[in-house]
């Protein structure tokens, strides 16, 4: 599991925001879904691994269950099925200058009212609600990230609002750097793009500079052609923690690429922010908590797959 609730404050965070953050409890952290008890794995810098959670077990009415066996039914091809009905994606991000704060119920008029239970009980209808899709809100980009990558079928029907981007639905608010014209990427996206592991990325006082790629075909050459961006995250409001988290999570793409390298699927390290293309300074994101990096084979949508003609 990639997130969890703080015990004491109720707080969602994501678990690679932990990484070298002081007085973490490992165990302090329960299922947003049935609140069983997590701990949390890999939270030292000297780990390689992806930070992660993890649950000895879960409640029978927890959505992530549900999750779960949806997205091991996707691996054998039958992706989105019933058991990925009862998991709603995420419906709204808001953008916040401080310490991302996870997961609320908002309601239409804005206020907060958050419907756990005491740790530890569960209750069929309590989930229901509080993962209806006009309630999921997050301030976190990586769970928006999971959502759009684990639900493929679901990007084109489930809502989603995102501040300054002209969507409302996660196909639209997704943009992948597929061209290599710098103009088609003017407007404020979560865009996505490939790592370029032979560049690492730079760090310097204010920002770190990480290099991303697209591959072109060239009909005329008859092959395709490497063509590079750079994404400039900003970090004047960053502390070192965070700055340890972005570097750290990197390094975790490209060892979870290598050790993909001989199989079959071969997933790719991406970059996912929430940005635009600035002439002169490349991509830009504002914000050090809008970027997240995942190993993963983006899959199409069902409906995009090409269908066999009929003998």
């Amino acid at each position: 599991m990639n997130n969890g609730k703080h015990k004491i404050t109720g707080e969602e965070v994501n678990a690679e925001h932990l990484l070298d953050e002081e007085g973490v409890d490992p165990h302090g952290y329960y299922c947003p879904g049935c609140h069983a008890g997590l701990v949390l794995c890999s939270f030292l810098s000297s780990n390689k691994q992806r930070l992660h959670f993890r649950a000895a077990t879960h409640f029978t009415d927890c959505v992530y269950i549900a999750r779960g066996l949806a997205l091991a039914e996707g691996a054998k091809g039958k992706a989105d099925t019933r058991m990925a009905d009862r998991y709603n994606l995420v419906s709204k991000l808001i953008i916040r200058p401080d310490k991302p704060q996870g997961l609320n119920t908002i309601g239409e008029d804005g206020s907060t009212n958050p419907k756990d239970r005491p740790f530890g009980t569960s209750s069929n209808s309590e989930s229901t609600e509080r993962l209806a899709p006009t309630n999921r809100v997050t301030t976190l980009l990586e769970t928006i990230v999971d959502d759009f990558l684990d639900f493929p079928n679901k990007r084109h029907i489930s809502p989603l609002s995102v501040p300054g981007v002209n969507g409302d639905k996660y196909h639209m608010v997704f943009r992948k750097i597929n061209t290599e014209k710098a103009a088609d990427y003017s407007e404020i996206k979560i865009y996505y793009g490939e790592l370029i592991f032979s560049k690492p990325p730079r760090l310097s006082e204010n920002h770190i500079d990480v290099p991303i790629c697209v591959w072109v075909f060239n009909a005329m050459e008859k092959k395709s052609k490497r063509h590079d961006f750079n994404v400039r995250v900003n970090l004047t409001s960053a502390s070192p923690q965070r700055v340890n988290q972005i570097t750290h999570s990197i390094d975790c793409t490209r060892l979870e690429q290598s050790q993909h390298y001989d199989s079959k699927e071969k997933p790719r390290g991406y970059t996912f922010f929430l940005g635009r293309y600035v002439e002169d300074q490349g991509f830009t994101v504002n914000s050090p908590n809008m970027v997240c990096f995942r190993c993963t084979q983006i899959r199409m949508p069902d409906f995009f797959k090409r269908k066999p003609k009929d003998a």
